[in-house]
């Protein structure tokens, strides 16, 4: 199901995807192998911030490549919590970036600009990042 969201004051074509139906990137593997004890601190950290909020003021960004398709690009540590404390639904921009380097760099762009928001919101930081030439146009 696809819908506008606005992020900052960008308009958005976004999707929902539930967590478990993302694929894990493998360059952030060590991620994914989080103790119980790992994912109550990081959850407790994202709580800090304002809760695990999975709504439209925070999406995350999905790669629909053919060649990375459904390969979550972040933010990582909010994936991992939400899918360790249930199937829950997300709201996703998918972007198309055929190369492994370039997704790295915007996975690290992303992760920072979810945790480091220097009094702005995750959604007014990703519109910095996010490139706007690389967003998927097909409907999902």
């Amino acid at each position: 199901m696809s819908r506008k969201i606005k992020l900052g004051k960008t308009e958005i074509i976004a999707s929902s995807i539930l967590a478990n139906e993302l694929k894990s990137a493998r360059y952030n593997k060590a991620l994914y192998k989080w103790t119980s004890k790992e994912i109550d601190w990081k959850l407790n950290e994202i709580q800090s911030m304002g809760g695990m909020n999975l709504t439209e003021e925070s999406p995350f960004l999905v790669n629909c490549n053919p060649k990375r398709e459904d390969v979550l690009i972040g933010p990582h540590d909010l994936w991992v919590v939400a899918r360790k404390t249930g199937n829950h639904l997300l709201t996703i921009i998918y972007v198309d970036i055929a190369d492994i380097e370039e997704e790295k760099r915007l996975s690290q762009l992303v992760e920072k600009a979810y945790f480091e928001r220097n009094g702005k919101s995750y959604s007014e930081n990703l519109e910095k990042i996010l490139p706007l030439d690389k967003i998927c146009k097909k409907p999902f």
